[in-house]
């Protein structure tokens, strides 16, 4: 599964997210923010890195892209979820310095849930039913 393209909407609601905004006019292109992370000003307008510093990308956080690609029903399973997306500066999100890993979901950001794992979880559930039924 490749990644999707983002809407127009989202982008700008990613954007309005920012609880630091400096400007209070909304959906204005050249309006300012803050990154997520660092607290480095972006604009509304500037969406690559070829745009210089204030340019911003939207970061999945606290999950990362990588433990939603393939997941399927328990935590973020939507690469777009709009609680999962924040706007962040392009340092910050190709750096990865903020993505948070747990030991517990075995250096993931959430429990792993694939079709796979579904799928062995139903054919040892039933060979546990086989036993218990057969004793």
């Amino acid at each position: 599964m490749g990644r999707k393209k983002w809407p127009k909407k989202l982008v700008n609601e990613v954007f309005n997210k920012s609880i630091y905004s400096i400007t209070k006019i909304k959906n204005k292109k050249n309006d300012k923010g803050k990154c997520w992370h660092c607290g480095r000003v972006i604009i509304r307008c500037k969406r690559t890195i070829k745009d210089g510093p204030e340019a911003w990308h939207i970061d999945h956080y606290p999950v990362q892209y990588v433990d939603i690609e393939n997941q399927v029903c328990c935590g973020v399973t939507d690469q777009h979820d709009i609680s999962n997306l924040v706007p962040s500066c392009v340092w910050c999100n190709i750096s990865h310095r903020y993505e948070r890993k747990h030991c517990y979901y075995c250096n993931r950001s959430q429990i792993l849930c694939t079709k796979k794992c579904i799928t062995i979880s139903a054919i040892l559930f039933i060979m546990i039913l086989i036993i218990i039924i057969s004793i």
